[in-house]
């Protein structure tokens, strides 16, 4: 279960190759990675809000030594940021796939294409507001689960 929560596309040839029959093999992969969704979603919930609300804006320095070098330091970084490279190709993809797929795209592909956190962390930042997130990733984490563990299944016992 734990495998499929971090890998969900191999987790039926590990479940193989240790002896699992079909069926168990099938819950170990739902379960695994039905926790691990919702583990990772309402985790990111918690640091989302933490980031937002609790991120301190300004540090209070007693000496005016410290104060100096705290002012000096957050004006060179500053500038550093502004010269900073914007988009790399990593950010563009990512930007892509969001716009273009949307969270039905990013819900029908996180289980096989990336993983079940990534997909869980991105579908908590950009679609967390919308009630159908957490009902339409399990039904899919079912739908794959199937798919996967019969494509693996037939594959792996007909060698």
């Amino acid at each position: 279960m734990l495998f499929a929560g971090l890998k969900f596309f191999f987790t039926p040839v590990y479940a193989f190759n240790i002896g699992l029959d079909f069926w168990s093999s099938y819950l170990a992969l739902i379960l695994g990675g039905g926790i691990s969704f919702l583990l990772v979603y309402y985790a990111t919930e918690l640091f989302l809000v933490y980031v937002r609300h609790f991120k301190p804006r300004e540090v209070k320095v007693d000496s005016n030594r410290t104060r100096l070098y705290y002012r000096n330091w957050k004006k060179k970084r500053e500038i550093k940021r502004q010269n900073k490279k914007k988009f790399t190709k990593r950010n563009k993809r990512m930007v892509h796939i969001r716009r273009d797929w949307g969270m039905w795209g990013l819900i029908v592909s996180s289980p096989v294409l990336l993983s079940i956190p990534v997909g869980a962390v991105l579908l908590r930042k950009y679609y967390g507001h919308r009630k159908r997130t957490i009902p339409s990733m399990l039904v899919y984490l079912l739908v794959w689960g199937l798919v996967l563990n019969t494509v693996y299944w037939f594959v792996l016992s007909c060698f």
